[in-house]
C-alpha cells in the first residue's frame, strides 16, 4: 500500500548512477537517463542509516500506476537524494590512516600528508554513492576550494575519486589503472565506468 500512494513515494524517490552498456537489457524496463556514457536510474528508498540502506527499484509500469513521466522522477531524485543521503568528502590521507590504525608506523602518516591531495566522495551509507558526482554545486564548490579542475576516478558504482587535473597525470595512464582495478578488484556488477572523467569549474560539466 505505501508503493502504490505516489503521494508518500514521491517523497522517498532517490537516484543511483550505474553504467550504461553492462545494463542495456535492465535498462529496457526501467525510466533512465542516459548521460555521459552512465545511466541515471530510480529507487524508493524505504530505509536509510550509516549501515546500509533498502530501495526498491522503480520500473516502467510504475510510471503509468503513478500517472507521471521520467522528467517528474528525475526533478524529485535530485532534489530528494541530496538531503535523504548526504554527501561524505574524506581526505584520502585520512581514510589511509584509518586503515593503517593500530600498525606501528608512525612516518607513514608524514607520508600521507605529502601526498597530493585526494578525496572519497561517496554518501553516509557508502552504498551507491557514486551518484553524489551530481549533487548541485558540490564538484563547483570542491574546485573553488581548491582552485583547479577535476579528475574523477570512478572506483565503483559506490564511491568515486576526486584530485587536481594537471599537466602531469595523463589520462590514459589513469585509464589503464581504472580498468586494472576494475579486473582485479571490482565485482562486476559494481564497476561504474573503466576510463577517467574531468569536471572543468569554468563550464560547470563533466567530460570524459
Amino acid at each position: 500500500s505505501f508503493f502504490t500512494n505516489y503521494e508518500q513515494v514521491k517523497k522517498r524517490i532517490v537516484f543511483k548512477l550505474i553504467n550504461y552498456e553492462q545494463n542495456k537489457n535492465l535498462l529496457q524496463k526501467i525510466p533512465h537517463i542516459k548521460i555521459l556514457d552512465l545511466a541515471i536510474i530510480f529507487n524508493c528508498l524505504v530505509d536509510a542509516d550509516e549501515t546500509g540502506n533498502a530501495t526498491i527499484l522503480i520500473y516502467n509500469q510504475h510510471l503509468s500506476l503513478w500517472n507521471i513521466t521520467k522528467d517528474d522522477l528525475y526533478h524529485l531524485a535530485m532534489k530528494n537524494t541530496p538531503a535523504l543521503l548526504t554527501y561524505e568528502l574524506r581526505d584520502m590521507s585520512d581514510v589511509l590512516i584509518e586503515l593503517m590504525a593500530g600498525v606501528p608506523c608512525n612516518s607513514m602518516k608524514e607520508e600521507f600528508e605529502y601526498m597530493v591531495p585526494m578525496y572519497v566522495l561517496s554518501n553516509k551509507s557508502k552504498l551507491n554513492g557514486s551518484g553524489c558526482i551530481f549533487y548541485h554545486n558540490l564538484l563547483h564548490n570542491l574546485c573553488e576550494k581548491l582552485e583547479c579542475d577535476l579528475y574523477i576516478l570512478p572506483s565503483s558504482i559506490h564511491e568515486v575519486l576526486l584530485f587536481h587535473k594537471n599537466e602531469h597525470t595523463s589520462s590514459l595512464d589513469l585509464n589503464q589503472m581504472i580498468n586494472e582495478v576494475n579486473a582485479s578488484h571490482v565485482l562486476p556488477e559494481e564497476i561504474l565506468s573503466d576510463h577517467v572523467y574531468c569536471f572543468e569549474r569554468a563550464s560547470g560539466f563533466i567530460t570524459y
